[in-house]
């Protein structure tokens, strides 16, 4: 996960946690395990360009 993703990613938990919709602990936890992150595949990307395999999966480009 890039540096940009990761602040949209914490800006989006803030949000939530400034709206009472979770609780300080949920937060911070949350806000650790993405900073921590850095391999996962790209939160945005054009999804007109997925393609499904044989079984059904979804393959993403990103």
């Amino acid at each position: 996960m890039n540096e940009v993703q990761q602040d949209i990613m914490c800006v989006l938990l803030q949000t939530l946690l400034d709206k009472e919709l979770i609780t300080q602990d949920i937060h911070d936890k949350s806000r650790n395990k993405i900073l921590g992150t850095l391999d996962l595949p790209d939160f945005f990307c054009d999804t007109e360009a997925r393609k499904e395999d044989a079984h059904g999966c979804e393959k993403n480009p990103c």
